[in-house]
């Protein structure tokens, strides 16, 4: 779908410049990009500003993650098309010392870890 369209993206999440280069693993022309902290909460302006640099860079399509676009865009009509991905988290090479942590806790006594709950 994006391949060989001009593409503006945009994400707010731990890895964006891995959302970055999947966008431009696509072959699309990635015209532009901007990444916000993770958890970004938009603003109406924010939806605004992003849709006036893909005006600006001549995109056809604004691409951005399910996350962002859930924050994003409920609040914002479109000028051009959106499309919107999936992003899957990875933990790299620590991904097998992970799930053998969770199976760990997840396998204890429930009493071997301290009470969080407030006074």
């Amino acid at each position: 779908m994006l391949q060989g369209r001009r593409v503006f993206g945009f994400s707010g999440i731990a890895g964006n410049d891995g959302f970055r280069q999947t966008l431009e693993s696509f072959g699309c022309d990635l015209a532009g990009f901007t990444g916000f902290a993770d958890h970004y909460q938009y603003s109406i302006d924010d939806g605004l500003i992003l849709q006036r640099a893909a005006q600006q860079f001549g995109a056809e399509v604004v691409c951005t993650t399910e996350k962002d676009y859930a924050r994003l865009a409920r609040q914002m009509p479109w000028s051009v098309d959106v499309a919107v991905m999936g992003v899957d988290m990875s933990l790299g090479n620590h991904q097998t010392a992970f799930e053998n942590e969770v199976v760990k806790r997840l396998a204890g006594p429930i009493n071997s870890y301290p009470d969080r709950r407030a006074p």
